[in-house]
């Protein structure tokens, strides 16, 4: 393969979707910490539909969740399809998203700590959960920067080290979101989740040949009929530990900020009950004709493949010449920058917003310059983390995103006033919980097999609803429409 040709396309299409964000901030210059983190609420529904969806269609739609699939099969595919359509776009994107952008149009609210910090008047609550928010994102972050650093090398035939690719996906994302914050994101995301889709697309439509349709499926399905059935390809998907993954990771992905944040700040109230719908439609194609059709594809051409981070690329790199491999990668890098655009953006928007403004006030102008900084510093060690954590893909963002549920029991009472949730309930559970998700992740993994981020989620709940029961007394202030 002619190195050259899928590097030069994948650079000229990164360097010629980040004008958007740069142009953006010529129509839309924030003057506040708020008109950077909401985009002023000037984003409408196409741009914020593409951008939420582009948001979550990252490193790991790529490459982790179709070694999530490859390990695990029907089993592991069921846990993140079928669960992130039920709990994280039909009840959290609808329900939660719904509540959300009706009293952020009252109170002018972004990020989850607003809510929180306005229900409990308790602003080390808000400290808690923005600390709790920028703790899940930071190893998030890390994941994109890798994954494209991975892409480049592999299309120049490792000519291009990985930190080359990574520092160039960087310095982009570092100038079109210093200028126009989360306006500046949805118009890039604009550009490159199009394409992601499109290429989504194709992609099935080549394993579909490659494995042979229908026959090539029931063919693997004989001769490897774990991969069909419970628990899964590697034996490790039980009904407990699919329950017990899924709860917690569909949960956590709608309340991290860069998309909690998003579904706040939409133009007009009423679109946000159109985005469900949006993302059900993209969400279908894409896990079943990228993701779905990839890792079944992989195990009848390279079964047993020993990298499945890393087979849609493989398969690619082999098989494809090198213009189409060149959009296919520039279609790589394009879900990864939309998702490190804004996990960046959110990380530091969390950070300032969430902590530092909570415990000393600051200058209008102070503020924003301060965001603007923290978030080239959160980008900078998303980068840096790779380097000393380079865990697997769908390992990361599976964990990430279930720090992020935690967060669910101080959240989600302050949007739907449940009272009887007290501010010592909601602190406490998060700790616990978040000390609990660590031990067992880490020391005692996953005992009596199930998943670290139900425990921890589970110890959560528990802690909240039993401290709570005993402080009575310091009951919350509802947000009311």
């Amino acid at each position: 393969m002619e190195w050259w040709i899928p590097v030069a396309i994948i650079l000229t299409y990164q360097v010629l979707s980040s004008i958007p964000g740069i142009l953006a901030y010529k129509w839309f210059k924030p003057r506040e910490l708020y008109d950077y983190m909401s985009g002023g609420k000037t984003i409408g529904l196409f741009a914020m539909a593409l951008s939420i969806g582009a948001t979550q269609w990252s490193a790991l739609s790529f490459m982790g969740f179709i070694a999530f699939y490859y390990l695990h099969g029907v089993p592991g595919w069921n846990a993140m399809s079928l669960g992130y359509l039920l709990i994280s776009v039909g009840c959290l994107y609808g329900i939660m998203g719904i509540r959300a952008r009706e009293l952020a149009e009252k109170y002018k609210y972004v990020t989850p700590s607003d809510f929180v910090n306005h229900f409990y008047k308790d602003r080390y609550l808000g400290i808690l959960v923005g600390v709790m928010l920028t703790i899940c994102l930071l190893p998030y972050m890390q994941i994109q920067l890798g994954g494209v650093g991975y892409i480049l090398e592999v299309a120049s035939g490792g000519r291009i080290p990985f930190i080359y690719g990574a520092l160039l996906l960087y310095i982009l994302i570092a100038i079109y979101t210093f200028l126009g914050g989360l306006k500046s994101i949805a118009w890039v995301d604009v550009a490159q989740g199009f394409l992601f889709l499109i290429v989504a697309l194709g992609v099935g439509a080549y394993m579909w040949s490659l494995m042979g349709g229908i026959s090539g499926i029931n063919s693997l399905a004989i001769t490897k009929p774990s991969l069909f059935t419970i628990p899964g390809g590697i034996g490790a998907m039980t009904a407990l530990y699919m329950l017990s993954w899924t709860i917690p990771v569909q949960m956590g992905w709608p309340i991290q900020p860069q998309i909690f944040m998003r579904l706040a700040s939409i133009k007009r109230k009423e679109h946000i009950y159109y985005i469900p719908a949006l993302m059900i439609v993209a969400v279908t194609g894409l896990y079943f004709m990228q993701q779905y059709l990839t890792w079944i594809a992989g195990w009848i051409v390279t079964p047993g493949f020993k990298e499945p981070d890393k087979l849609l690329i493989t398969i690619a790199y082999k098989n494809w010449d090198p213009i189409l491999f060149g959009i296919l990668g520039a279609a790589g890098v394009a879900a990864m920058t939309t998702s490190v655009n804004s996990q960046a953006h959110a990380c530091a928007s969390v950070f300032v917003n969430d902590v530092l403004v909570k415990i000393r006030k600051f200058d209008e102008k102070i503020a924003l310059l301060i965001v603007r900084v923290a978030m080239l510093v959160v980008l900078f060690i998303g980068l840096c983390l790779w380097f000393v954590w380079p865990w697997l893909l769908m390992t990361l963002g599976a964990l990430s995103s279930s720090i992020g549920s935690l967060c669910a029991v101080a959240l989600l009472p302050s949007l739907f006033n449940i009272r009887f949730v007290t501010r010592y309930g909601a602190s406490l559970g998060i700790i616990s919980g978040f000390i609990v998700l660590v031990y067992t992740e880490f020391i005692n993994k996953y005992p009596y097999g199930i998943y670290s981020g139900g425990w921890g989620l589970l110890t959560a709940v528990i802690v909240c609803i039993i401290v709570s029961l005993l402080t009575q007394k310091y009951k919350p202030a509802p947000l009311e429409k």
